[in-house]
């Protein structure tokens, strides 16, 4: 029997850097580079929105140049199901999937409703 093709997978934490964006270290993009998958916990909406949910007392966001580091990642997938997607309201999580879709990053675990937040992510291919 053949041997199977290697698949690596990386799973990234929380990327969350408020307002200041810092560019990820060379080592962490070579790894992501070499990687089939990389999927990566978005902590907070992408957004410049700026009326927050009323229901919290503590809000994160992220501005929307942290797409630069989803970047540099090579970020497949951006995972938003967290306590904090909703923090900016529906307006701050439409911008999110808004501007991962324009990116090419697919995103699971928050949507307009239960039906876009279960939907499965399938991606198929070999770097």
């Amino acid at each position: 029997m053949p041997a199977q093709p290697k698949v690596e997978l990386l799973f990234v934490g929380d990327i969350y850097g408020g307002y200041k964006v810092a560019h990820v270290s060379k080592g962490i993009r070579d790894i992501a580079a070499k990687a089939d998958l990389v999927s990566i916990n978005v902590e907070s909406p992408l957004t410049d929105h700026d009326t927050p949910f009323r229901d919290k007392t503590i809000y994160l966001k992220n501005s929307p140049a942290t797409l630069t580091v989803l970047r540099e990642l090579s970020t497949d997938i951006a995972c938003l199901a967290n306590n904090h997607a909703c923090d900016w309201g529906g307006k701050g999580l439409a911008d999110t999937r808004r501007l991962l879709a324009e990116n090419s990053i697919a995103a699971v675990g928050a949507g307009r409703d239960l039906g876009e937040a279960e939907a499965p992510v399938i991606v198929e291919r070999r770097r």
